[in-house]
């Protein structure tokens, strides 16, 4: 389909306009990538942090760790596809371990 010019796309108010919704479009995309950045960061803390607690509930055996990663590996790959392998899980394991949770007292 062929666009054709008139009259109200050669005005400025029209350039304006054009100007102003690709300013909110593009601050829409900015604002929701930082959501999923951020929300993906609490996930993968949290996987982190269940496969801690897991380690630290009496198999802490040698071996056991790595055990636990590999089936996690496996079976999250199998479900979720790419970006779960043995080292990512691991990555997500050294996360939570690098950042504690922030405990306030009164």
């Amino acid at each position: 389909m062929q666009w054709k010019k008139t009259a109200i796309s050669t005005k400025p108010a029209y350039d304006a306009m054009l100007v102003d919704i690709v300013s909110l479009l593009e601050t829409g995309r900015r604002l929701s990538a930082r959501a999923v950045n951020a929300a993906m960061t609490a996930a993968y803390w949290g996987v982190g942090q269940r496969i801690v607690e897991e380690e630290q509930r009496g198999h802490a055996c040698a071996g056991c760790g790595d055990e636990l990663v590999e089936r996690l590996a496996a079976d999250l790959t199998r479900r979720f596809g790419r970006g779960f392998g043995r080292r990512n899980i691991f990555q997500m394991k050294a996360f939570y371990l690098a950042y504690p949770p922030i405990v306030q007292t009164l």
